[in-house]
């Protein structure tokens, strides 16, 4: 299992979710909004509930959102305790809206990357935000072998990840071109599966407002496993 880093990293990152504003939430989901719109248009789910799978969820702030906004069934993972807690805090103070709560498609697992614990089911859309730089080489190939393992026919893996340390050093920022080296790479090994780079970009971020010090930006990838059984 990896652990994101150390915990006090975690914790600078928990609190800094807890503050974004409406606006730079939005820009959190641009990148999933892309890929539940490719999923429901290559493969004709226009109306039916996505599924999506939240790799390193954090304190779950934004999974009712993202079931709400993309009619979707929303599994969340984190592998800290502190983190799982405060998920299944709001899970149970929303069950007191009844059939208002903003909850009721979003579970939770106390689980990490690559491994996704005891997450079963399959998914349209496996989304991991910031949690990328965290792993190591083999690490990374191992986690994204998993994310397409988990995946429907069709679905994809979004990934969001700032091209420098945030809250710690101890990570690993590959540049676009590093990136897409590194896909080149996954699928010259790969024995059961290849990524094909739906979008690739580096976008404006939502750090900035917090670290303006650190001139962060965001890389952003979609990206589509073809099965090579």
């Amino acid at each position: 299992m990896i652990f994101l880093s150390l915990k006090q990293d975690c914790q600078q990152s928990r609190h800094y979710y807890d503050g974004l504003t409406r606006e730079q939430m939005d820009r959190h989901m641009k990148i999933i909004a892309d890929a539940v719109q490719y999923v429901r248009q290559t493969q004709q789910k226009l109306t039916e509930k996505i599924m999506i799978l939240d790799a390193g969820c954090g304190n779950g702030n934004q999974d009712h959102a993202l079931s709400l906004r993309f009619n979707a069934a929303v599994t969340g993972i984190t592998p800290f305790d502190g983190e799982y807690d405060a998920c299944m805090e709001k899970k149970k103070d929303a069950a007191k809206l009844g059939k208002d709560n903003p909850y009721k498609d979003v579970a939770f697992f106390k689980a990490g990357m690559p491994d996704l614990g005891g997450v079963n089911g399959k998914f349209d859309v496996v989304y991991s935000d910031c949690a990328f730089q965290y792993m190591k080489g083999d690490d990374r190939a191992a986690t994204l072998t998993r994310f397409s393992e988990t995946l429907n026919n069709g679905g994809v893996i979004a990934l969001r990840y700032p091209d420098r340390p945030t809250f710690s050093s101890d990570s690993s920022h590959p540049s676009l071109e590093e990136f897409r080296e590194e896909i080149n790479s996954f699928n010259d090994a790969a024995s059961f599966f290849r990524l094909n780079i739906i979008s690739l970009k580096e976008t404006g971020d939502t750090l900035v407002e917090k670290r303006p010090e650190k001139n962060i930006h965001m890389i952003e990838t979609i990206l589509r496993p073809v099965s090579l059984k």
